[in-house]
């Protein structure tokens, strides 16, 4: 499988997309790299409020795999939050 993130942050921060990894532990690799050398213009972890990793697709659009938490420097799957749920709502099935 093919993994992105993208990575909602509090305030006026934006949000971020990463590139696309095989592995969903190799986005939390790429954001705690990001974060050492602070690509991010906020350099705070805490300042992150949601991580939506998507799930490509060969020819279709990605799907929502689940919302992650950031903390001690991995991805911890949120399960409050249900994606299949979001995908159906946005069409994504």
């Amino acid at each position: 499988m093919r993994y992105s993130a993208q990575i909602y942050m509090h305030g006026k921060h934006g949000q971020w997309l990463t590139p696309i990894y095989p592995r969903i532990g190799d986005i939390g690799r790429y954001l705690r790299r990001c974060f050492d050398r602070k690509m991010f213009d906020h350099h705070d972890e805490s300042e992150i409020k949601e991580i939506v990793v998507l799930k490509a697709r060969r020819g279709k659009m990605p799907i929502i795999h689940g919302y992650y938490d950031f903390r001690d420097d991995r991805l911890i799957l949120d399960r409050s939050k249900p994606a299949d749920l979001n995908n159906l709502m946005y069409g994504l099935e």
